[in-house]
């Protein structure tokens, strides 16, 4: 019960703390989270399931799907992450 709380407490701080970030550095953030907990590791970089899509992602950092959107396109062309194949790949977690 104690591990559980000290998870939520974590959890909740990780919250508190980007909601002072600009709203790219919040997806940027997000997605690394999502990566870290719930991705695959593979050599060429972590796969992020497919259940992550624009409007999960667009709730879980309180912006809008299209801004999303576009956030998503630019780290694609800079090569941070990568869209084809699907599912989203981080390939340069570093850069997040």
């Amino acid at each position: 019960m104690v591990q559980y709380l000290a998870e939520e407490l974590r959890e909740s701080q990780y919250f508190s703390k980007i909601t002072f970030f600009k709203k790219e550095e919040r997806i940027k953030k997000a997605l690394l989270k999502c990566g870290l907990e719930l991705g695959t590791l593979t050599e060429d970089g972590i796969i992020l399931p497919r259940q992550i899509t624009q409007e999960v992602l667009a709730r879980y950092t309180n912006t809008s799907r299209e801004y999303v959107a576009h956030t998503v396109m630019k780290l694609i062309e800079t090569g941070i992450i990568r869209n084809r194949p699907k599912p989203l790949l981080i390939v340069e977690r570093d850069r997040l």
